[in-house]
């Protein structure tokens, strides 16, 4: 009866971190530990794998209550034990490895140790992407949750490059599960979202046009059916479209969204600043003058900001060059 009374401990020890009785929980996940190695020392290819379920737990719970020395401590173990036992038997432990392997990662990118997180992420993929070639069904997601993981510890450090990398085969995977089953469009509108503000990140302002124009018709979609759910963020993809197409020069066609995007929204007054740079760009000079009086003291900085990086990258038409400096004199004043 040994073992069943270390399955009860875990019982409680789980309700009682639930209920956020850490104390009690910790005592109880200590009983059952204590009960499974000592189970262990007489009969290890039994019960080595319940001593490293046991060790996890404990982890968790220490990571869950910034005892991060402790967590990294007892993951440790446990992750060395699934290796072991993976080793003799990979078909049943590899998944126990990957999952042992991304409890670490997590733990290592919450105290932003982030090259071991990476390093623990990494092995966690190769493993579960192995899987999900016989398996599809079972760990493709896991695929996507470790891809997605890696995706976002890139843009905590600002590495917008290999943020896209990853975004992208998150884009990929999630459309592929969309196929299959509804429940991961959702995500895959996500994932697209994401794509666009990371591109914008690191100026490919091309790839982010293709991404919006797949993108926007899907929004529209939602939008119309749920507007309330998908005003925001349809508003803002339109916005964020509007500033892209004057890097394409195309700019009545960035007015265009502009316009649609404040109508869906009015509180996304950052639209403002590409629907004043669009007419300016297309000699449209007083209706955009109207636009830049009426927002200077809210908007007077990305104004500025805008022709900064529109003068880097030489959209600006030789033109209406005079213009923009009457204007940026307007925003000075």
């Amino acid at each position: 009866y040994e073992p069943d009374v270390a399955m009860a401990l875990t019982g409680l020890a789980i309700l009682y971190a639930y209920t956020q009785r850490y104390s009690d929980a910790e005592q109880m996940y200590e009983e059952s530990l204590e009960i499974y190695r000592k189970l262990s020392k007489d009969n290890p290819q039994v019960y080595e794998s319940d001593v490293a379920m046991a060790l996890n737990n404990m982890a968790m719970l220490y990571k869950n209550t910034q005892r991060n020395s402790d967590a990294e401590q007892m993951f440790e173990e446990s992750l060395e034990i699934y290796r072991k036992l993976s080793k003799d038997n990979p078909q049943v432990y590899e998944p126990y490895v990957a999952a042992a392997l991304n409890n670490m990662a997590m733990l290592y990118r919450d105290i932003q140790r982030y090259s071991e997180a990476e390093q623990m992420y990494e092995e966690s993929l190769e493993i579960c992407r192995r899987l999900a070639e016989e398996n599809p069904l079972e760990y493709k997601l896991n695929v996507v949750m470790i891809v997605n993981s890696l995706k976002n510890i890139y843009v905590e450090q600002n590495d917008y490059v290999n943020a896209v990398l990853y975004c992208e085969e998150e884009v990929i995977l999630c459309k592929e599960l969309a196929k299959n089953d509804n429940v991961y469009y959702y995500n895959f509108l996500e994932s697209l979202i994401y794509m666009t503000l990371l591109y914008s990140e690191i100026n490919e302002f091309s790839k982010q046009y293709d991404i919006n124009e797949e993108l926007l018709p899907l929004l529209k979609i939602e939008y119309n059916q749920k507007s309330s759910m998908y005003g925001q963020f349809y508003s803002t993809t339109l916005g964020n479209h509007s500033f892209c197409c004057i890097f394409m020069q195309e700019f009545s066609k960035a007015e265009q969204y502009a316009r649609e995007g404040i109508e869906v929204d009015p509180t996304q007054t950052f639209i403002y600043t590409n629907l004043a740079s669009s007419l300016l760009l297309q000699g449209k000079y007083k209706e955009a003058e109207e636009i830049y009086k009426k927002y200077k003291l809210e908007l007077k900085d990305s104004f500025l900001s805008d022709f900064e990086q529109f003068e880097t990258e030489g959209i600006i038409p030789e033109i209406y060059k005079s213009d923009v400096e009457k204007i940026k004199q307007l925003l000075n004043e």
